[in-house]
């Protein structure tokens, strides 16, 4: 399946404050917004870092959070906003997920889940419950940590740590998902390992020992397409 093309953002949107955290938004947005089509929910969307990017890309979607004080927040500031469809209280941790929100279940073209824990430990948790909320030839989008595997400077051991990374993936989304990309980003040691790196897409933006601890590190950017 083709996605549709679309615009590239090169420049940080003017409500986003510009941080390590927007240089990696930034670099999600633009990998992943070709597959971005039709219905479109966001998940966890917190502080709204994302959300900015998608409005800027001139989106029209819904946003979601599981925690009711940020509900709140995002509903002060997104009440009547043109591109903004919906907000909604949506919990991917749910054990009674499939019931609690049966309505949207099987309904949403494009599932955004990008703001995840900042564990390593629950990075799939809630993963494969979300998916659920993705109809037959959509896409769900997804962020997490690979850790290990991009540090290592011997591509051998790059490979299996980047296979063990797909296949946790493959397994959170089950067999009626195939992942069409897997691209991983590697924020601390760019010349070590084929990852991309903050350098190419904003040269300007000095690397350092004081990024975030939250932040700077190795990720991978996840796009999966429900087949079955």
């Amino acid at each position: 399946m083709e996605p549709p093309t679309h615009q590239d953002i090169t420049e940080v949107p003017s409500s986003v404050e510009y941080t390590e955290t927007t240089i990696l938004n930034q670099w999600i947005y633009n990998l992943a917004t070709p597959y971005i089509k039709g219905r479109i929910l966001e998940v966890c969307s917190g502080n709204a870092e994302f959300t900015d990017y998608l409005i800027a890309g001139d989106f029209k979607f819904r946003i979601s959070d599981p925690d009711r004080e940020i509900c709140d927040l995002l509903k002060q500031r997104f009440s009547g906003h043109l591109q903004i469809n919906a907000i909604h209280k949506i919990d991917p941790y749910r054990e009674d997920f499939d019931a609690r929100y049966e309505p949207y279940i099987n309904k949403f073209h494009t599932l955004i889940f990008v703001n995840r824990p900042k564990s390593s430990e629950r990075q799939y948790d809630g993963l494969t419950n979300v998916s659920k909320l993705v109809r037959l030839g959509g896409y769900i989008l997804t962020c997490i940590r690979t850790e290990i595997g991009l540090y290592n400077e011997f591509d051998g051991v790059f490979e299996y740590w980047r296979q063990l990374n797909r296949r946790s993936v493959k397994k959170a989304l089950g067999r009626k998902f195939e992942i069409v990309k897997y691209q991983p980003f590697n924020s601390i040691h760019p010349l070590k390992t084929n990852a991309i790196n903050f350098r190419k897409y904003l040269p300007e933006f000095q690397i350092d020992s004081n990024l975030d601890p939250d932040v700077g590190g190795t990720f991978a950017i996840v796009i999966a397409v429900k087949i079955d």
